[in-house]
């Protein structure tokens, strides 16, 4: 792991971070594993991309209460 972490200029703890799925994944990190001879790097990014919307989704649906449809029907007969 040390040669490959070597030839992508990463330190091979990080690199075992990400094999591990410790560490996320950076625009810059996926042009070094690119460097390293990772085909699919760009493909990488875009998976990471997804989860990391998936987690914000998740994390805005667990704090955000719904929307009580008592409160609005109540709203629209006054009028507003």
């Amino acid at each position: 792991m040390a040669s490959a972490a070597a030839r992508m200029d990463l330190d091979p703890d990080e690199l075992e971070e990400v094999l591990n799925k410790e560490r996320p994944i950076t625009p810059a990190l996926v042009l070094r594993l690119e460097r390293g001879g990772w085909p699919e790097a760009s493909a990488m990014m875009r998976i990471q991309a997804a989860y990391d919307l998936a987690q914000e989704r998740r994390r805005q649906e667990s704090t955000t209460d719904p929307l009580d449809q008592s409160e609005i029907l109540a709203g629209m007969a006054r009028g507003g």
